[in-house]
């Protein structure tokens, strides 16, 4: 059984019984259950299919996001420090106040995301 917990106050967000973050993320954004406040940090969500999900305020520090797709995602305030997504899709989505401190965004999308007072200082394009 694998556990989403929220990292503001450790409380399980959504469970499922599964052998990877990936799955398990992508079964409650599936089922549309918010995963705001979600602890995501050193995940590897490399290749998921997130259109949609509501990420707001979520931890994914260290997480790797390579060639996952967030079309229409609400990722607003997210913390994405020293992630890498290469060749991720943004496309749409809500990314206001997010920091991309040090993180490699190579071949990312962010075509029509909206991304005020985004933090982007080390990041590499």
């Amino acid at each position: 059984m694998m556990q989403i917990k929220n990292w503001k106050t450790d409380d399980v967000i959504f469970e499922y019984d599964c052998e990877t973050h990936k799955e398990c993320v992508e079964e409650a954004v599936k089922n549309g259950v918010s995963l705001n406040y979600a602890d995501l940090g050193f995940a590897d969500l490399s290749n998921a299919n997130l259109y949609y999900a509501n990420l707001d305020n979520a931890s994914l520090y260290c997480a790797n996001l390579n060639n996952s797709s967030f079309i229409f995602a609400d990722m607003n305030n997210a913390n994405f420090r020293f992630a890498n997504m290469n060749n991720a899709n943004f496309r749409f989505a809500g990314l206001d106040n997010s920091s991309f401190y040090c993180t490699n965004i190579s071949n990312a999308d962010f075509r029509f995301a909206s991304m005020n007072n985004t933090n982007l200082n080390g990041a590499k394009f």
